[in-house]
């Protein structure tokens, strides 16, 4: 392989994982994770650790990710909430985005992952509670935020759309095995 160029030796190594049924996850040299062209302007001689995953075995990985996510978003509902500050919507920022970055995940799933069969968790209800939360704060109303956030948030958005999050993860579980391998073993 030392005959072909970096990029011919790349392109080898992904045919080479793909034919395992496996995708890269990551290339690191001395614990940095290298991006496609870094790897490429590498110098010669360079150790690089390539790390691999199954398909389903890197959804669970990104959803493990969406769950620290959604804890950020709970996190900056908190500090909106503690009411040491004067509310800034600015406070939410973070969890706007955080939810933002939830459903790119999501719509990515739909598009990579579509042997799925079932509906994609949906994040815009989550958005929608979040967006009445911060109206409230605006507002003024604590009083209402407070009770929305022990009523609304935690019992009736968050946990349906943790319960959709638990089933895909459940999904990834159960198909993630090697190729031509049944599901009985």
């Amino acid at each position: 392989m030392e005959a072909l160029s970096r990029e011919e030796q790349l392109d080898a190594l992904r045919e080479k994982v793909a034919g395992e049924g496996r995708v890269i996850v990551d290339m690191l040299c001395d614990g940095e994770s290298l991006s496609e062209e870094e790897l490429l302007s590498a110098p010669d001689g360079i150790d690089v650790d390539v790390h691999t995953n199954t398909p389903c075995g890197l959804g669970v990985e990104i959803l493990d990710e969406v769950k620290d996510s959604l804890l950020k978003v709970f996190r900056c509902i908190q500090e909106a909430l503690d009411g040491t500050q004067m509310f800034d919507p600015l406070q939410l920022r973070e969890a706007f985005e955080q939810l933002g970055w939830v459903g790119d995940v999501f719509e990515g799933f739909a598009d990579a992952y579509p042997e799925y069969g079932s509906d994609w968790p949906r994040v815009e209800p989550l958005v929608d509670e979040l967006n009445a939360f911060q109206s409230m704060l605006s507002d003024g109303r604590y009083a209402d935020a407070q009770a929305w956030h022990e009523h609304e948030w935690k019992l009736h958005a968050l946990p349906p759309f943790l319960d959709r999050v638990k089933d895909v993860r459940e999904w990834f579980i159960r198909n993630d095995r090697p190729e031509g391998e049944s599901e009985d073993k």
